[in-house]
C-alpha cells in the first residue's frame, strides 16, 4: 500500500553474549590485579630479611671502621645529607589543577558525551553513527601517539585545549537535547559533516590531553600515579552516574526513528 516499513537486521550474536564477554574480560582483569598485588606483598615480606640480613655483612666488615665512597673518606656530615633528601611535596597547586582537569576530562569521555552518541547521530542517518564511532576511534591512538612526541607543559595551553574540547562537547550535548530535529537537518551534508568532525576533534582533543597529564603525573612521583588513576576512576563514576537518571529515568532525551516521521518540519 506504498506504506514505508523499517527493516531490522538480525544480529550476529545476542546481547547476553556481549554482557557475559564483558563480564569475563572484567574478571580476568580483577584476578590479574589481585595477582600482582599478591606478588608486591610477597616481595616487600622478603625484603626486609634480605636487607637484615646484609646489614649484618656490612657491620661485621669495612663499615665498622671509616666510611668510604670509592677510597675516599667520606664525613658524617656528608653521609646525614644522603641519608634524608629533601623530595618536592604532591599536593600543588600545579597537581591539583591537573587531576582535575583529568577528572573532567574522563567524565566526559567516559560517562558523559558516550552516553548520548545517538541521539547526536542517528536523526542524520545511521551511517553518520557509524562514521562518528570509527573515526573517533581512530583519532583517540593517533592523539595518543602524538602525545608521545609533543607533551604540552604549559598549565595554560592544557586550559585553553580542554576548553576547546569542551565548545565541541557543548555542541554535541546541544545536539543530542534537540534530537531528534537538531540544526542543518534539511541540508544532511553540512549537518554529517560537522557532527562527524566534532565527535573526532572531541575524542582526539581529550585523548590528548589525558595522556598528557598522565605523563605530567608520573614525572611527579609514584603518588601522583595512584592519585591519577583515582581521578580517572572517579571522573568515569561521576559522568556515569550524571547521565544514567538522565538518559534511562527521566528520559531528557528523545530518539530519532527510522522511517517515521519525526515531525521535524
Amino acid at each position: 500500500n506504498g506504506t514505508v516499513q523499517p527493516e531490522y537486521l538480525t544480529e550476529n550474536f545476542p546481547a547476553q553474549d556481549f554482557f557475559w564477554f564483558l563480564f569475563v574480560m572484567l574478571l580476568v582483569s580483577a584476578l590479574s590485579f589481585l595477582a600482582l598485588t599478591w606478588r608486591r606483598s610477597e616481595s616487600q615480606q622478603e625484603k626486609p630479611q634480605k636487607e637484615s640480613d646484609g646489614a649484618a655483612e656490612v657491620k661485621n666488615g669495612e663499615e665498622t671502621h671509616r666510611l668510604y665512597n670509592g677510597g675516599a673518606p667520606v664525613s658524617e656530615e656528608e653521609v646525614q645529607v644522603e641519608e634524608q633528601p629533601t623530595g618536592p611535596k604532591f599536593w600543588t597547586q600545579r597537581n591539583v589543577y591537573l587531576l582535575v582537569l583529568l577528572a573532567v576530562s574522563n567524565a566526559l569521555t567516559n560517562g558523559v558525551l558516550p552516553s548520548v552518541q545517538s541521539f547526536t547521530c542517528l536523526p542524520y542517518s545511521t551511517m553518520t553513527f557509524h562514521l562518528s564511532v570509527v573515526l573517533g576511534n581512530i583519532a583517540n591512538p593517533l592523539a595518543c601517539f602524538l602525545a608521545m612526541f609533543v607533551v604540552l607543559r604549559s598549565s595554560a595551553g592544557l586550559g585553553f585545549l580542554s576548553l576547546a574540547a569542551g565548545v565541541f562537547a557543548a555542541y554535541l550535548m546541544a545536539l543530542a537535547a534537540l534530537s531528534p530535529c537538531p540544526p542543518l537537518l534539511g541540508n544532511p551534508t553540512a549537518g554529517v559533516t560537522l557532527v562527524v568532525i566534532s565527535w573526532v576533534v572531541f575524542t582526539g582533543l581529550f585523548s590528548y590531553l589525558k595522556v598528557v597529564i598522565g605523563t605530567l603525573l608520573h614525572e611527579a612521583g609514584r603518588a601522583a600515579l595512584l592519585w591519577c588513576g583515582i581521578s580517572i576512576q572517579v571522573g568515569s563514576l561521576v559522568g556515569a552516574l550524571v547521565m544514567f537518571p538522565l538518559v534511562n529515568v527521566y528520559q531528557v532525551f528523545t530518539r530519532a526513528q527510522d522511517c517515521v516521521d519525526n515531525r521535524c518540519s
